[in-house]
């Protein structure tokens, strides 16, 4: 459903292999071990989890299922498309670094 390749965003991202539907589990990103003051604790990273890249108008959105994090696709995706998540999406997953303000002000413009 997806593959690696060289991003125009930055470095390496995923992008859609084949056409993905709205609402489509395109894959699983992380394993979550744990939980503290309703925050999840994120263990295991998976490839799709750690070579995403983000956007401000993303194309994909983690979801929780049980004890794993999937990307969910928010639109219809064309083949080839980079699969991009809003790194501010993570806010309730503790050790999933978030950026500072300063640099997503600076670096996040879409």
């Amino acid at each position: 459903m997806w593959v690696v390749g060289k991003s125009s965003i930055e470095g390496q991202g995923v992008f859609a292999s084949e056409y993905i539907r709205k609402g489509s589990v395109i894959g699983h990103a992380y394993d979550l071990i744990g939980e503290v003051n309703s925050k999840y604790i994120a263990g295991d990273i998976t490839v799709l989890g750690s070579l995403h890249n983000h956007s401000a108008t993303p194309s994909a959105i983690p979801e929780v299922y049980g004890n794993k994090i999937y990307f969910e696709a928010l639109d219809d995706i064309k083949e080839g498309s980079e699969i991009t998540c809003n790194y501010n999406e993570y806010s309730n997953v503790l050790n999933i670094e978030k950026p500072s303000e300063e640099w997503q002000e600076s670096n996040y413009e879409d």
